[in-house]
């Protein structure tokens, strides 16, 4: 999914998988990035994210975090470059399969670009291109993905969203092929 830039949008964010390739049951992480390149002081970001829990879910990763309550996002590393200090929601639902992140900025300059959030994911089951998407209503509301500048204008330019395969396990595919051989030799020996 992604936005159509505005006129006044400074910033962007995109999703980074470590891997467009992974394994059934191995773990990958997702990079959360804003490019700033103004760049802009930034009073607040508000992001919302959907997945299929069918086939992914969220890995409990709060090492540093200013929310460390229930299944959270990793953002304790990027303190330096994004240093909020109002934390608004850090969270994931494994099964509703939704990530919302919120933080914004009373008192210090937030104008940082790059990583601002790390999720760490388990490929559950083997899918062949499952999404990982923004959720944008328009409305700079709950569950909406927004980045407010320190004049309260929404500066979002865009966001895109990205696309993991989750392939079967090595010893899956050896598995099925030995069956299916089998399946072919069978009728010949006969």
């Amino acid at each position: 999914f992604s936005l159509i830039p505005t006129a006044q949008a400074a910033v962007y964010l995109s999703l980074e998988p470590s891997s467009q390739n992974i394994s059934t049951g191995s773990q990958f992480t997702l990079n959360m990035n804003l490019s700033n390149a103004a760049p802009e002081q930034l009073a607040a970001l508000n992001v919302w994210l959907s997945f299929d829990p069918a086939y992914l879910e969220v890995v409990d990763s709060d090492t540093g975090n200013w929310i460390t309550t229930g299944i959270n996002v990793l953002d304790g590393p990027y303190h330096n470059a994004f240093y909020w200090d109002y934390h608004d929601h850090n969270t994931a639902d494994n099964v509703t399969g939704r990530i919302g992140y919120g933080e914004g900025s009373f008192a210090t300059n937030v104008s940082g670009s790059g990583t601002f959030a790390q999720i760490k994911f388990l490929a559950k089951a083997p899918i062949l291109n499952t999404q990982i998407n923004y959720l944008m209503t328009g409305t700079s509301g709950v569950d909406d993905t927004y980045v407010y500048d320190i004049s309260a204008h929404d500066i979002l330019g865009g966001a895109s969203g990205t696309s993991v395969n989750v392939i079967p396990e090595p010893m899956t595919i050896l598995t099925l092929l030995t069956g299916l051989a089998g399946v072919f030799y069978l009728p010949r020996k006969r």
